[in-house]
């Protein structure tokens, strides 16, 4: 009758209710005069429409209150739940979303309760344990079965895991500034629309980039022919193409993918720039990654940069996957459902090149970028799975 974590001196036996015991369903209409407003309806919690179109002159409308508990009677079991944290100008239809006042419960603690698949299982609404969309009338939530706290218990339950989900907002938005910013900078640090200077610069370089053929500052080679269906749990660290447009990575460092080994397969060189050699679009294969470290299988349908010494990878990395040098290697791709970019067109790319020591600073100066990135990202999925865990011991 307790979770198994509860806080400090809070540790009385929940009590059974039934959500008609705590809920009841809102029943007040806006007129008809009103309807031409715009709904605008701020919702905490995700999955729950936020805005809906204004409905016709002869619509009656529920009006939302801030802490009311809604839900999408069409998608229940998805977690389609929300608590009006703000409403402002407007009605929103409640056809397909009933909204509650609480009375003893708080309604995020209800949320985080409600977005569990356990609250599904236990009231008998999932007999296989999958989780279809299942259409939930009010008057079937209201006598669906609930475990209660205290409501100070309930009030600390959901202090806690907004601020744990204001913590994971804050690296999400670090990471969506981080990328917005690197985008940004990479329009501007490279050359663009004919020019051969960037529009920003590292202090001490004046010189003109100089346009230069890639076949003459590289050699290029193929991967092997592996694909998904060799993967395996353990063996040698593995590259496919595929990872290079779905992770976009400038430099590779750390490959979770594993295969058998097989004879005459093709091994990385630290420094290698790999670009895929096919894809579902242009865009898809216009990408080029830098593999940091040495004997790496490199899996079929992957082209192999070896650049000179005049060339740093990750500076190639970035010129082939932006600006200029993608919407030219786009168009050299070839093909209708499946696209095609073989090592004969990468020979004839023509890329603008700062010294060697420019390129070395811009390569480093993107990677630190791509570091900040990763680190929030890292941090925001451990607090995810810090959140789920607790989830599991924090309610019954």
């Amino acid at each position: 009758m307790k979770p198994s974590i509860v806080f400090n001196r809070l540790s009385k036996c929940w009590k059974q209710r039934k959500c008609g015991d705590v809920f009841t369903e809102s029943r007040e209409f806006g007129h008809s005069g009103d309807v031409a407003k715009k709904l605008t309806v701020k919702l905490w919690g995700k999955g729950v429409y936020a805005k809906l179109d204004q409905g016709s002159a002869n619509t009656h409308y529920f009006i939302r209150h801030t802490g009311q508990f809604i839900y999408s009677k069409l998608d229940f079991l998805n977690s389609a739940f929300g608590v009006v944290n703000e409403a402002l100008d407007g009605y929103e239809s409640t056809a397909d979303m009933p909204a509650f006042d609480c009375h003893g419960v708080n309604p995020y603690f209800m949320y985080y309760r409600a977005i569990q698949p356990s609250f599904y299982i236990t009231n008998g609404m999932i007999a296989d344990g999958s989780r279809k969309a299942k259409r939930v009338h009010a008057e079937t939530f209201l006598q669906m079965p609930l475990m209660l706290p205290s409501i100070e218990e309930q009030d600390k339950i959901a202090w806690f895991f907004r601020k744990l989900e204001d913590t994971i907002t804050i690296h999400q938005r670090k990471i969506n500034s981080m990328k917005r910013l690197k985008k940004s900078l990479l329009q501007k640090m490279f050359p663009q629309n004919g020019e051969c200077v960037p529009e920003i610069r590292f202090s001490g370089f004046t010189d003109s980039w100089e346009q230069r053929k890639l076949s003459g500052m590289a050699t290029f080679s193929k991967g092997s022919g592996y694909s998904k269906a060799d993967l395996k749990t353990s063996g040698k660290p593995i590259i496919l193409y595929g990872r290079m447009y779905t992770k976009y990575e400038t430099i590779i460092r750390n490959v979770d993918t594993f295969a058998e080994e097989k004879a005459g397969s093709v091994y990385s060189e630290s420094g290698d720039v790999i670009v895929p050699a096919s894809g579902e679009t242009a865009q898809d294969i216009s990408r080029a990654s830098v593999v940091a470290n040495s004997g790496i299988l490199l899996g079929g349908d992957i082209n192999i940069i070896h650049p000179n010494n005049e060339l740093n990878p990750g500076f190639l990395a970035l010129t082939i996957s932006n600006g200029n040098q993608q919407k030219k290697l786009s168009m050299k791709a070839q093909g209708a459902t499946i696209v095609h970019l073989h090592n004969e067109d990468l020979k004839g790319v023509d890329i603008l090149c700062p010294s060697i020591d420019e390129q070395t600073l811009i390569s480093e100066f993107f990677e630190r970028i791509d570091n900040t990135i990763t680190l929030h990202q890292r941090k925001a999925l451990q607090l995810q799975k810090i959140k789920q865990a607790l989830l599991q011991h924090m309610f019954i």
